[in-house]
């Protein structure tokens, strides 16, 4: 999540995160493997959109890092979460 943030000081980009991760905790099923897949993309729409309208977003941004960053967003949100060997 650093590497966008750090390069780029647009407004907005951190609030889309905690939008998702608030969507996140609202769904009500605990027990769903696959609630992350809303968060996720409401992160990946308001990151897009954010850097659309500062005319940052192109399409190898999106191709390489965008799907990246929304990723590690939400490894670190801890709406995805990988089996561990028990």
């Amino acid at each position: 999540m650093a590497c966008i943030f750090q390069r780029h000081s647009v407004p907005g980009l951190k609030q889309c995160c905690f939008k998702a991760h608030a969507a996140f905790h609202r769904i009500p099923d605990f027990n769903d493997p696959y609630k992350f897949f809303q968060p996720m993309q409401q992160a990946f729409d308001g990151i897009a959109s954010v850097l659309f309208g500062a005319n940052l977003l192109t399409v190898e941004f999106m191709e390489s890092e965008l799907r990246l960053l929304v990723v590690e967003s939400g490894v670190a949100g801890g709406w995805i979460y990988f089996a561990r060997k028990r």
